[in-house]
């Protein structure tokens, strides 16, 4: 992972026949990917240690999804949970197709008539479950 934050950044062109949306880079950066996998890594390590300070969390995984590692998520989802946090957690199933970003009308291998009801059914219950901030707090 630091090989990447610590060599020159290098660009590489994603494959022609993807449609990329106008708000998107048409290219790859080590260097970005670097830093997510540092900033993943640092979740982890904080995890261990210590539990969120989110009043609610609700992880959202996608079984058709290549580009994340399941497993990772899920070893996170018990570290916070062995910190006493409760966390909600939705997956979509791999037979519906979706791609990485399912939530992107602009992606060939989304479905937002599926996913959009379910994410905020899924925030929904979070918001219940939680119940109203507290005067002057953050969502108030």
């Amino acid at each position: 992972m630091n090989i990447f934050v610590r060599l020159p950044n290098i660009q590489s062109m994603r494959e022609a026949h993807l449609v990329e949306p106008d708000q998107n880079d048409v290219s790859r950066s080590s260097r970005s990917i670097g830093e997510l996998m540092r900033l993943g890594a640092g979740v982890m390590r904080a995890a261990q240690r210590q539990a969120p300070a989110a009043q609610s969390i609700v992880v959202v995984t996608n079984e058709h999804d290549i580009v994340v590692n399941r497993q990772m998520i899920h070893q996170l989802v018990e570290r916070w949970q062995g910190h006493g946090k409760a966390v909600q957690t939705l997956t979509i199933a791999a037979s519906h197709h979706l791609g990485h970003d399912c939530i992107d009308p602009a992606q060939p291998d989304q479905n937002t008539a599926l996913v959009y009801p379910m994410l905020a059914d899924v925030m929904m219950q979070s918001a219940l479950t939680r119940g109203p901030s507290p005067k002057g707090g953050e969502g108030s």
